[in-house]
């Protein structure tokens, strides 16, 4: 079923767009705006202020936009409860520096970890390329799709995505983690007849 408007604008700007530090600052900025009734509280000019720090970092970040190719090289299967490193492969395509750049997945399945979206690397020159590591936890077994790796920027102020490109999405197995055997211990009939069974030595 289609998601409405409202929805989809829900999943891009705040659970996509804005960074953990941009939802404290708006979360700030929604206290602040109460005492916005009277231009003559000084918490409006606060209000004001960080409502321009957002502003700046989206205008900031929309002009030094970076365009950058991503080919992530996935495995050919993941292990349940096990982390696994994907090898992501950045080409900047653009003619400037990309800086502060980030991975995450889009649509995310509730099933899979994140576990180094922190990771950052804070310049790629033009036409420059890397590997850098995505790493993932999956959390049950079975036939995952994976969602498309996005790459972006957060400069300057790590308030907010700034797209710049994003891989295609696969589909992995997760195998069950499993423990190897050391040993294994057969019941033995003592009334059993010569040549079915003996116990070794």
């Amino acid at each position: 079923m289609p998601r409405s408007f409202a929805a989809r604008l829900y999943r891009y700007t705040w659970r996509y767009k804005m960074t953990p530090g941009g939802k404290l600052l708006t979360a700030m900025i929604g206290l602040a705006s109460v005492g916005t009734i009277s231009i003559e509280v000084p918490i409006y000019l606060l209000c004001c202020a960080l409502l321009g720090l957002v502003f700046a970092a989206e205008l900031t970040g929309a002009v030094m936009r970076p365009r950058l190719s991503v080919q992530p090289r996935w495995p050919a299967r993941l292990t349940a409860g096990e982390s696994a490193t994907v090898p992501v492969r950045l080409t900047n395509t653009s003619w400037r520096p990309a800086l502060d750049v980030m991975l995450t997945l889009l649509e995310r399945p509730k099933r899979l970890r994140h576990t180094n979206a922190d990771a950052v690397v804070s310049r790629l020159a033009r036409r420059q390329s890397l590997e850098m590591p995505l790493t993932l936890r999956p959390l049950a077994r079975g036939r995952m799709k994976l969602p498309a790796v996005d790459a972006h920027s957060t400069f300057p102020f790590n308030l907010v995505r700034i797209p710049g490109g994003q891989s295609d999405g696969t589909s992995l197995l997760v195998r069950p983690a499993f423990t190897p055997l050391a040993s294994l211990a057969l019941p033995i009939d003592p009334g059993a007849q010569v040549g079915e069974l003996a116990p070794s030595g």
